[in-house]
């Protein structure tokens, strides 16, 4: 009986555990260089959220893994080699079998089902057996969530034909202690092959490392129980449960890959009370590689533990060289030195305005906060600007930091506070900005009308206009190479903007219109029809209520403009206004760079007709529409889109159905410094601290 209640108290713990420690301490920061920014790779909040079931982390030189409350170096990797690392926690046993091309189709199964997953490889009579698990989840609730859903998918289940999932749970029983991994090894052997799961761990009780051999892996009570029965059957072989204060990292073998099983990776699952796995370079000056991560590096140490119910990656880095990795990312090395300086002070500001934002960090990687890429681009002269303006940062005359936001490029004019989040913020204010330098050196391209008559644009050096014009008066010209890409609108980019069109020499267009490539500071975007529209709205979670009862998008209105920026303030669509929190949201409504956008309703038409009646038309799908010439020609329009020339010559095409392009400039939200901004000022002879007391009204910088 004592037996079954200490089980019982360890189940509870456990799953109590597995939602994360209590929130540590903000860390204060210390003055100069001893401040230390934690950065999160990977977090989950209410209100942000980066995911991914493991990490998996190397460093030139080697790596030491380290249980970060007890100070104690767990593992010394000596070279290159990865390890993987996540928490401890519940899983579904998706599969196990002994066939690797089978365990890699339910691997890869599972990860198209949405589902993180590891192919875990251990014995069974001397030869591989692998077990395909999905997880971790903090929850038992959580993992049967996650099983029902892989259960009911197709591919997945037709693979099992079923064969039943189990589920993997966070409690252990301490079978023997030994003296390395391999010993633990050879002493998990025969119980595999009794069919007993069992698991080396390393600990840190007593402030050493210790190697011990768990069994159970259990998901509840009754499962614990049942394992230790069948390992104590075994003569000589003891079992005691394993106390939720102990904090340890599991020992397994990896070989979750691709399209097949990869190479075995040791695999560091972490848990108990508080428990956080720790890498940091071997080596003085190396940085620790995140695979996940776009496989960039990082200065400091990575810390890897469970919060809020997933695995939270951290880096913790000094604050100086974290500023030039800000600096690094969000500038190019080749703008001018006093650009990069105003872009360090305010980088710095920024960091130490957040304070304990995350819980666990100060900031994230992503442009949520600052853009951070580690060691990616450590160029000589951002390294330079740091180093010039370590310690300073931008207060008001009281010593209060400001909010230091800063955008990429303000369009001309940098957003007051209340055009962008609907409230002032003291320090910011609306002012002219030199942004049109990011428009420096950019061809013109030419809007044409193509021989299939689709209309896209055309880089103007590709083509070769041959001085003639089409009845309307437009240029004529044929392209001047061979496989010619056509986009939707003026600029490259292959995932948003990609050829509807490809043009082979001496193809003839007609050019309606000339605009310059879309750069930061004005953009043109689409056309984009009512549907794909529509589809961009809903999934921008914004006023999601409202804009999923509005349906297809007919018609887009902007009812209410910014005074100071004429940044956008309030929109209707269909005639409805929708409601957002904060202006700002308009921009991420319709996928925009800016706010600072007009609206062209291709699918809008105005027709004269006689007497001088005006008629306003939506859309002209349904509508039996035709021209009249001068010669008094009646013509149908039947073609799904149209030119429209006016008496001055202008053209626009006009579409049949609903269909949209936004007109814009700027880049970013607008607040505070701009970047471009900054280049263009230093360009006009200001220094760092000009610029910065040029966007941050009444602000002082200070240094400490």
């Amino acid at each position: 009986m004592r037996r079954s209640v200490r089980f019982w108290l360890a189940a509870v713990i456990a799953a109590t555990l597995l939602c994360g420690p209590a929130l540590p301490a903000a860390p204060a920061f210390a003055d100069g260089g001893d401040a230390e920014v934690h950065v999160a790779l990977y977090v989950k909040t209410n209100n942000y959220n980066a995911s991914t079931g493991a990490v998996t982390l190397s460093a030139e030189g080697g790596l030491t893994l380290s249980d970060a409350a007890a100070g104690v170096d767990w593992l010394r990797i000596p070279d290159a080699t990865a390890v993987r690392a996540t928490f401890d926690g519940y899983g579904v046993v998706v599969a196990e079998t002994t066939d690797a091309a089978k365990a890699a189709a339910f691997a890869q199964d599972a990860k198209k089902a949405g589902q993180p997953v590891a192919a875990f490889e251990r014995t069974r009579g001397g030869k591989p057996l692998y077990a395909v698990e999905a997880g971790p989840y903090a929850t038992k609730a959580a993992a049967e969530a996650a099983r029902a859903s892989l259960a009911g998918d197709a591919a997945l289940a037709a693979r099992l034909a079923g064969a039943a999932m189990t589920l993997r749970g966070p409690l252990y029983a301490r079978a023997s202690a030994h003296a390395s991994e391999a010993e633990a090894l050879a002493a998990a052997a025969p119980l595999w092959d009794a069919g007993v799961y069992a698991v080396p761990a390393l600990t840190s009780e007593g402030g050493a490392v210790r190697y011990e051999l768990w069994i159970g892996g259990a998901a509840d009570d009754a499962a614990l129980q049942q394992a230790v029965a069948a390992a104590t059957a075994k003569p000589g072989l003891a079992a005691t449960p394993v106390a939720s204060s102990v904090r340890y990292a599991l020992l397994r073998s990896d070989r979750v890959g691709d399209a097949a099983l990869a190479p075995a990776t040791r695999h560091l699952a972490v848990g108990g009370d508080g428990a956080k796995l720790t890498a940091a370079p071997a080596r003085d000056g190396g940085a620790v590689r995140v695979a996940e991560r776009s496989g960039r590096s990082y200065r400091g140490a990575i810390d890897a533990f469970a919060h809020n119910g997933a695995l939270a990656v951290v880096n913790r880095v000094g604050l100086e060289t974290y500023v030039a990795s800000v600096v690094g990312a969000e500038l190019d090395a080749s703008w001018p030195a006093e650009a990069l300086k105003a872009q360090a002070v305010a980088a710095r500001t920024y960091v130490l305005k957040q304070g304990w934002k995350y819980g666990v960090a100060h900031v994230t990687d992503t442009t949520s906060d600052q853009a951070y890429r580690g060691t990616e681009r450590e160029f000589p002269v951002i390294l330079a600007a740091a180093e010039a303006t370590a310690g300073e940062r931008l207060t008001n005359s009281a010593g209060a930091l400001l909010d230091a936001f800063y955008s990429s490029n303000a369009g001309g004019r940098t957003a007051d506070p209340v055009e962008v989040w609907g409230t002032p913020i003291p320090g910011l204010a609306s002012t002219p900005s030199p942004d049109d330098v990011a428009e420096r050196n950019k061809l013109i391209w030419y809007r044409a009308v193509l021989p299939d008559q689709r209309v896209g644009y055309i880089r103007s050096d590709l083509v070769t206009l041959t001085g003639a014009t089409n009845a309307a008066g437009f240029p004529l010209g044929t392209v001047a190479e061979d496989a010619v890409n056509v986009r939707e609108a003026p600029f490259v980019n292959n995932d948003t903007n990609p050829s509807i069109a490809s043009l082979s020499k001496g193809a003839r267009v007609t050019v309606i219109d000339r605009d310059i490539e879309s750069t930061a500071f004005q953009w043109i975007r689409g056309p984009v029809d009512a549907s794909r529209l529509q589809l961009q709205m809903n999934a921008s979670g914004v006023a999601t209520g409202v804009v999923a009862s509005l349906g297809a998008p007919a018609t887009i209105d902007v009812t209410q403009r910014g005074a100071a920026s004429g940044r956008v303030t309030e929109v209707a669509v269909n005639g409805k206004t929708i409601p957002v929190t904060r202006p700002e949201q308009y921009r991420t409504l319709f996928g925009l760079p800016s706010s600072r956008f007009e609206v062209e309703q291709t699918g809008a038409a105005t027709v004269l007709g006689a007497g001088g009646k005006r008629t306003e038309l939506t859309s002209t799908a349904s509508q039996p529409l035709a021209a009249i010439g001068a010669n008094g020609v009646k013509k149908t329009l039947s073609a799904e889109a149209y030119l429209v020339a006016d008496g001055s010559g202008e053209a626009r095409v006009a579409t049949r159905a609903a269909s949209f392009r936004f007109h814009g400039t700027g880049f970013g939200h607008g607040l505070g410094m701009s970047q471009w901004g900054a280049f263009g000022l230093a360009e006009l002879g200001y220094d760092y601290r000009k610029i910065l007391l040029y966007y941050y009204k009444d602000a002082v910088i200070a240094k400490e």
